[in-house]
């Protein structure tokens, strides 16, 4: 079937993960969490990237078992239903996230940059280089990613760094903020990066088991670094009492990196990487609706889903009235609903092959 994506390696998989577990850095959800972990905010990045890796590798345990990918797995061990079940879960999930996150990312762009320009000239260009990765597919979507974000990442420490003289350590205090909580909200913010599930649901893209797990393990592990790292800087640089306070976080921090009198506003370097980065993870939210449907329908190609998809993702996220809303309904969607995806699918799956064959041979074996 030519929905069957090519080759793709550790390199590649590693630039999907990274992309999708920093994109969401970009948006307002820095604010909720310090509301909702104080001090302790920087800690939930460890605990949700902790959190997603196990949920990964429990996944990879049972690929290792069952050939195929994450819908032949899943049809194998629970059967055909429960696996066209499965992959209209996630397609809904991977589509509604698609147009949360289309509506933020162009409302963003007009408040930094481009005030003057109507929000659906904004929506409309976000949409067409959604389409366009979606239509190329998704090897030269990950190839740029590996491109452009160790750039981008390099900027981002370099920022971080240069935030130095703004700093104050006393706002960290205490370390653990809200305390047992800082927990619970490092749990309900996995559903955030479901999409890392792309890895497994492209599982023969990538050969073998190995190659997922070493692509999973960099992506994830330095994107929660890098969420960490930001936090902390951005809860000891603003406090809890202001920084939760800000609707665009990220872009607030930048303003203050100041480097001399003849190199300022450097922020507008970020912007470019963060729209590069918004249109990437909604490219891959979109392609991964696409392909399970694909999937599901046993379609020749999912080509001609991407425009279709794209005309009505535009068109649901200008039915969302603001940007404040637009945000409520991603902690609704994100915070519960793929959380329950993120924390029930390893688990029904290492269940399932456990009772059906011991753990210990594949389920066609």
């Amino acid at each position: 079937m030519s929905y069957k994506p090519g080759a793709m390696g550790i390199a590649e998989g590693t630039a999907l993960a990274l992309a999708i577990g920093i994109t969401p850095v970009f948006l307002s959800i820095w604010s909720i969490v310090l509301e909702r972990a104080a001090t302790g905010a920087w800690l939930t990045p460890l605990i949700t990237g902790s959190s997603l890796v196990a949920a990964l590798f429990a996944i990879f345990h049972v690929m290792a078992r069952v050939p195929g990918d994450l819908f032949a797995v899943v049809e194998a061990l629970l059967g055909t239903f429960a696996a066209r079940l499965v992959a209209v879960y996630l397609a809904g999930c991977f589509f509604t996230t698609a147009i949360l996150q289309l509506r933020q990312f162009a409302e963003n762009t007009l408040l930094t940059s481009l005030p003057a320009v109507d929000i659906t000239l904004a929506l409309g260009w976000f949409g067409l280089g959604a389409a366009a990765a979606v239509f190329a597919g998704i090897e030269p979507l990950a190839r740029a990613a590996r491109l452009v974000f160790p750039l981008g990442i390099f900027l981002w420490f370099t920022g971080l760094v240069a935030l130095y003289d703004r700093f104050d350590i006393y706002n960290l205090m205490p370390w653990l903020g809200s305390g047992l909580p800082v927990a619970r909200i490092g749990f309900e913010t996995i559903g955030v990066f479901l999409g890392t599930f792309i890895i497994p649901i492209l599982a023969p893209s990538f050969q073998t088991v190995s190659t997922m797990k070493k692509a999973a393990l960099a992506g994830i592990g330095l994107a929660t670094a890098l969420r960490s790292a930001s936090l902390f800087v951005y809860t000891g640089v603003f406090g809890v009492a202001v920084g939760q306070e800000k609707v665009l976080p990220f872009f607030e921090l930048a303003r203050l990196i100041y480097l001399n009198r003849f190199i300022q506003r450097v922020e507008s370097f970020f912007i470019l990487f963060w729209v590069f980065a918004g249109m990437t993870m909604i490219a891959v939210n979109l392609y991964l609706a696409a392909f399970l449907l694909a999937r599901l329908f046993a379609l020749p190609t999912l080509r001609p889903l991407a425009v279709p998809l794209v005309v009505v993702a535009i068109h649901a996220a200008l039915l969302i009235p603001d940007l404040t809303t637009a945000v409520e309904i991603s902690l609704i969607v994100e915070g519960r609903v793929q959380t329950l995806a993120v924390a029930a699918i390893p688990a029904v799956l290492l269940t399932a092959l456990y009772l059906k064959n011991g753990g210990g041979r594949t389920a066609r074996g």
